[in-house]
């Protein structure tokens, strides 16, 4: 599984331009982040704000991820991977192109998920979606290294 994560996670990176609790992947990971209030619906539904704090001391990388059901109820199947395509989740927006601040400090800054990079679709809808965030190092699958990650369910307002 963390095999298929660390190179789904790759090869998006590289495809594209460039209350919660604190996770981080168990392949050493030593990133920190979490969400901060609810992921604001903007554009009808075709964009996303959140608001992150976080922490990384390398990374290259950024990938933000909102994926929902039809109804914006929490469905389990959502967080597997192949879920997007519309064969689970209804709606999924993200982004390669916001960046991270990666010196070790803690941050706070805000994100913006949409469906400005191929393949994305639906409109984000109140309840809740899943979300994964990202901070990886590397420029190929062999030398990748993800040093931040959030998985966790999100209230979408």
């Amino acid at each position: 599984m963390k095999k298929h994560l660390l190179a789904a996670i790759t090869v998006a990176a590289l495809a594209a331009p460039a209350s919660a609790s604190a996770q981080t992947l168990p392949t050493g990971g030593v990133g920190f982040a979490r969400t901060v209030g609810p992921v604001h619906i903007q554009k009808g539904g075709q964009q996303g704000l959140l608001t992150v704090r976080y922490s990384c001391s390398a990374g290259t990388h950024l990938w933000v991820s909102l994926k929902q059901s039809r109804t914006g109820a929490l469905d389990d199947n959502i967080r597997g991977e192949g879920s997007g395509g519309r064969k689970v989740a209804k709606t999924w927006l993200d982004t390669h192109r916001e960046t991270a601040t990666c010196d070790g400090r803690r941050r706070t800054a805000q994100f913006y998920v949409d469906q400005a990079e191929p393949g994305k679709y639906g409109r984000l809808r109140r309840g809740v979606a899943w979300l994964q965030f990202c901070v990886t190092t590397g420029t190929t699958e062999a030398d990748t290294k993800v040093t931040t990650y959030l998985p966790k369910w999100v209230r979408v307002r």
